[in-house]
């Protein structure tokens, strides 16, 4: 499915109307649907240039990944293997699907076909880079979920609901972000770290917002730790919001800036390469035919609702879809898989330490990847890193996450999964012969 656009016009508005059209037609093109009277979150992570007119060419879009996604697993279903995604909600899982998509291109590159990237050049410290007039770029279908859109939902509440979540259905105070909030939980905490899912009656989970998220990749770049010992920080350029009302974007706006840069301040003594980046944050009113406000009147956030349920003026709501889908552009491995508790769709739970059986973005067959990547040098001497080892690689990463998450960072209330989960072998965990790995439990509902 073609995920280039040209483009001719200059105009903002019209320029991000056709990225959004791109990312769905390719998500109509997959024959997804939610399970019944489901609903869910698309975003898209795309790269583009800007046309120039003066010099006669046209911008492009290229769309490199999408995802769909609600859900997460709950703090107790955290395991060793790293073959689990713990965190589904869409932005988290096009996140994962992008870095992917920029390990295969590096593997594209350096396949010695004669493959010259058009997005990605070689940097001078032998890593990836974007090219120069190459800008990245984040599609949401509705706003991202924790600190961004407290007061979207707020607005929204009904009275009650309202009075028993805050004492002011409105908040108006700012907080220190060494704070870490239970999902939407006080609606007044603007500017507070908070853990998914949005749900209080949901299992506990040490996955966090991804406003929290977005503002940490505006810090340290989306690739991550491993991906920053193949690839330059890679920074976003916009984040297009989709489905908010016109008379709540001008506080919408604020509440993304905020949520997303503002809140972080400044950052001293950052490595070489690591910035405090500031996407602009534009609307979209192109529609998503599978959320919940398609069908609703009520605007809605990446966290809200559960189950079909009644409500007082005898609407219904529709209930959040649990499957989730992820895509990725060029993938010669597979262009899409749908996962369901953190488990590729159609896998027992007794299969999932085979390699077929992983999703593609998972911790192991990323890390896996990366050691094909860069087999020389992982290959030199008898130990096989493990996982965290191959993070601590990234010194000047590391460096920034600890100015980012430390306990004298912006973010020191960031909620950390513990380290053992982390310490898995890269060719995979292997359990214990009397170890009958357990079912899937619930997954914590948004």
């Amino acid at each position: 499915m073609p995920s280039i656009t040209p483009l001719t016009t200059v105009d903002e508005n019209g320029f991000f109307k056709t990225a959004v059209k791109t990312i769905q037609n390719i998500y109509q093109e997959l024959g997804y649907k939610p399970q019944a009277e489901g609903w869910t979150i698309l975003a898209s992570f795309f790269l583009s240039r800007q046309p120039n007119i003066d010099a006669g060419t046209s911008g492009e879009v290229k769309v490199i990944s999408l995802a769909t996604g609600t859900k997460c697993l709950k703090a107790s279903r955290n395991i060793q293997g790293g073959e689990l995604i713990h965190d589904s909600h869409a932005e988290v899982l096009a996140r994962r699907s992008a870095l992917r998509w920029f390990f295969e291109e590096i593997q594209r590159v350096q396949s010695g076909k004669e493959f010259k990237s058009a997005w990605i050049d070689e940097s001078e410290d032998q890593k990836f880079k974007l090219h120069e007039d190459v800008e990245l770029n984040l599609y949401v279908s509705t706003v991202p979920c924790g600190d961004a859109s407290m007061r979207l939902i707020a607005s929204t509440q009904e009275e009650q609901m309202a009075t028993l979540k805050n004492a002011s259905a409105i908040p108006t105070t700012e907080i220190d972000t060494n704070e870490t909030s239970r999902g939407r939980d006080n609606y007044a905490r603007l500017g507070a770290l908070r853990t998914k899912p949005g749900r209080a009656d949901s299992p506990p989970t040490f996955c966090m917002s991804c406003s929290d998220k977005i503002a940490r990749w505006n810090v340290l770049g989306i690739q991550g730790a491993i991906g920053s010992l193949l690839l330059d920080p890679l920074y976003l350029s916009t984040v297009v919001v989709g489905e908010v009302p016109e008379d709540l974007r001008e506080t919408v706006k604020e509440d993304c800036e905020r949520a997303f840069r503002k809140r972080i301040g400044d950052i001293e003594g950052l490595p070489k390469g690591y910035s405090v980046h500031h996407p602009k944050v534009v609307f979209t009113d192109v529609s998503f035919k599978h959320s919940r406000s398609a069908s609703e009147s009520t605007p809605n956030a990446c966290n809200e609702g559960k189950h079909l349920v009644q409500r007082t003026d005898n609407t219904l709501l529709r209930k959040l879809s649990n499957p989730a889908i992820f895509w990725l552009s060029e993938s010669e491995v597979a262009s899409h898989q749908v996962v369901i508790n953190g488990l590729k769709r159609g896998v027992a739970p007794k299969h999932r330490f085979r390699d077929k059986s992983r999703p593609l973005i998972c911790r192991l067959s990323m890390a896996q990847l990366l050691i094909q990547l860069k087999k020389p040098e992982f290959t030199k001497g008898v130990h096989q890193p493990t996982y965290q080892e191959l993070k601590d690689l990234a010194k000047d990463y590391q460096t920034a996450r600890m100015s980012l998450l430390g306990p004298n960072g912006p973010f020191a209330g960031w909620v950390l999964s513990n380290a053992e989960w982390q310490t898995f072998a890269i060719l995979g965990y292997q359990p214990n012969k009397d170890e009958e790995p357990e079912a899937p439990a619930e997954t914590a509902q948004n």
